[in-house]
């Protein structure tokens, strides 16, 4: 059995694999408690279920399976005090990892992974393995971005960043409402402001460089998006010889699951 943790900026979702199917366990906010508490609720889990491996996706930059910086997640509260081994990886790289095993059958072999949620996490899946460069490859949220509306403040610290206009914060700081609120109220209203516009246009230059067979889209907020409104948004700056296979998708707790899959690939599980 493998528990999968996807340690979000909101909230933190658990999982548990025993290698054929999964099972949702619990979604807590990620706040200063439970991340303190983070390794007791797992160890209890650990004797509950016989679990031998754990898999987590952190929303922050890693490199050589280290946290080198958090934009939006405040990890100085976590430990690694876990009773059994672990794998630790940037949550969108899981999410992408996820995407890629539930498409591999249809012949995926590359794939961008878009997770849109409090902040903007991109993974790249290279002839069917995480892409990580030097070890942050994929950060398409601090991508450098132009607007009509000038430069705003990151939470990276820099200015001018594609996740200022078109990010779970980014939106709420604009409209003082959180985005699924504002979705339900309105449901045109994020289609019409400039930053769906910067997100289509940055995609679609990712996909010119990568030329990739799927982008999927997931979070909180990519996962409540509209298809055919994120197509028709993203092919308008596509190339007509560049036809990517675009999805919203379908499994909410995407990030766990792919965690638990790369503990159980890391492990030989």
């Amino acid at each position: 059995m493998i528990l999968g943790v996807d340690m979000g900026g909101t909230k933190t979702e658990l999982i548990v694999y025993d290698g054929e199917k999964f099972d949702f366990l619990e979604k807590f906010p990620s706040n200063k408690e439970n991340l303190r508490s983070l390794p007791e609720r797992v160890n209890k889990l650990v004797k509950s279920y016989g679990i031998e491996a754990l898999g987590i996706g952190v929303a922050a930059w890693m490199r050589k399976g280290k946290i080198i910086k958090t934009t939006n997640l405040n990890v100085e509260y976590l430990n690694f005090n876990f009773s059994v081994p672990y794998i630790m990886e940037n949550d969108a790289n899981c999410f992408a990892y996820g995407e890629y095993k539930e498409h591999e059958d249809e012949e995926v072999k590359n794939l961008i992974g878009i997770t849109i949620g409090t902040g903007i996490g991109g993974g790249l899946i290279i002839n069917g393995e995480i892409y990580r460069g030097n070890g942050l490859a994929g950060e398409i949220a601090h991508t450098t971005v132009f607007s009509k509306e000038g430069e705003k403040r990151c939470s990276c610290g820099r200015t001018g960043h594609l996740e200022t206009h078109f990010s779970g914060w980014s939106i709420e700081k604009r409209f003082g409402r959180d985005v699924e609120t504002l979705m339900r109220e309105d449901e045109e209203l994020i289609y019409n402001i400039e930053g769906f516009e910067i997100l289509a246009r940055s995609i679609a230059n990712l996909s010119l460089i990568l030329d990739p067979d799927l982008v999927v889209f997931g979070g909180g907020v990519g996962r409540n998006l509209n298809a055919d409104r994120v197509k028709g948004a993203i092919k308008k700056y596509l190339l007509p010889e560049f036809e990517p296979k675009i999805l919203i998708s379908e499994e909410e707790y995407m990030g766990a699951k792919g965690a638990a899959l790369l503990a159980q690939k890391r492990f030989r599980l």
